[in-house]
């Protein structure tokens, strides 16, 4: 795989602002993730096409995840505002890793739509070899655009300004 790497250090000169609009689908659909801190999962082609997307949010995901799709794996997703192709969040402290194999395709479209987007405290890490198709018909001047990967490192603590 070619790979996209994103880090806590790494991140911020590429990360635009963040919609606050949420996820509209149902959590898990590769499966819950085991115990334990940053665990794996690994979805497959079955069910087939995942028209729903794929996300695992908070509070599902307190330890980290490692997502992994295989090659087999096509998302594609209805047209709508925050539509996203794969969607992770954790309030907690430990990482989020997505490994999209080669010949991955994720074809998502409309205002606020993202192919895969990953929000966290921590290292955010993408290793991408997938076919990514973000289309955003709206033509909205909003400050905001769709991405085919968006990542945002959720800093919460404060800090001094000298």
């Amino acid at each position: 795989m070619s790979g996209i790497r994103l880090s806590t250090l790494g991140i911020a000169a590429g990360l635009v602002a963040q919609s606050s609009l949420g996820s509209a689908w149902a959590a898990e659909e590769c499966g819950p993730p085991s115990a334990g801190i940053e665990p794996e999962v690994i979805c497959s082609g079955d069910p087939g096409q995942y028209s729903a997307g794929i996300s695992y949010l908070e509070p599902f995901i307190p330890h980290g995840l490692w997502l992994t799709l295989d090659s087999t794996v096509t998302i594609l997703r209805a047209a709508g505002t925050a539509n996203h192709g794969v969607d992770l969040a954790t309030n907690g402290p430990n990482a989020i890793r997505l490994d999209l194999a080669d010949n991955v395709r994720i074809s998502v479209a409309g205002t606020h739509a993202q192919g895969a987007k990953l929000k966290g405290r921590s290292n955010l890490t993408v290793d991408s070899g997938a076919n990514i198709d973000v289309t955003d018909p709206s033509a909205t001047a909003d400050g905001s655009s769709t991405h085919a990967i968006f990542a945002e490192i959720d800093d919460l603590v404060p800090r001094a300004i000298s």
